[in-house]
């Protein structure tokens, strides 16, 4: 991509200087790639990293008869990676954000009646009846392990009532970053084809 566009300002006759301010411009976007890259790269051990985790509770499970704090912990872990997971999609949002409404607008200054970089918000416009259940999935378990664990666990005792708090924040933060994320997608959405 960056290619066609340096030849599409070769070919056309534009003032000094805008082939350097182009190249800034494209070299950006090739750092912004790379980051999105590297997060992308990150999406792959989170996953790893919470089968390691189920795995070292599964094997606790099995030596401790008192499953209430391993309960909890399973609680919290899950939901620290399920974090780690939101953030990797929230910064490649964001990228994809800076490159549609400050880096795109600035390179359309340079050449103008060239259309590029206007794959995300096609992608991103779909109307897709299953992108919700992805972005709510995570909450919405962790919601319902949250009221099984209450309804099984009647008599709560000190140790529940950390858990409880401990899952209860981390179930806040996950909202509030699930709703960062769609709000994130659905710029991305609107953003102009120009």
């Amino acid at each position: 991509m960056a290619h066609d566009i340096r030849s599409t300002l070769n070919k056309s006759r534009h003032p000094q200087g805008t082939s350097g301010s182009l190249e800034v411009h494209l070299a950006e976007y090739s750092v912004l790639s790379g980051r999105c890259t590297a997060w992308l790269s990150l999406m792959v051990p989170i996953w790893a990293i919470l089968a390691t985790f189920l795995a070292v509770i599964a094997v606790c499970w099995s030596l401790f008869s008192d499953h209430v704090v391993l309960a909890w912990t399973l609680g919290i872990g899950g939901q620290l990676v399920l974090l780690m997971w939101f953030q990797t999609i929230e910064e490649q949002y964001r990228a994809v954000i800076y490159i549609q409404t400050k880096l795109r607008p600035r390179i359309q200054k340079l050449i103008s009646g060239s259309k590029f970089w206007t794959y995300e918000s096609y992608s991103a416009g779909r109307d897709d009846f299953l992108s919700w259940w992805g972005e709510w999935f995570g909450p919405s378990l962790v919601l319902i392990l949250l009221v099984v664990i209450l309804v099984i666990r009647k008599n709560l005792q000190i140790i529940d009532y950390v858990g409880v708090s401990a899952n209860v924040l981390l179930f806040i933060i996950q909202i509030l970053k699930t709703i960062t994320r769609v709000r994130l997608r659905l710029q991305i959405a609107k953003a102009d084809d120009r």
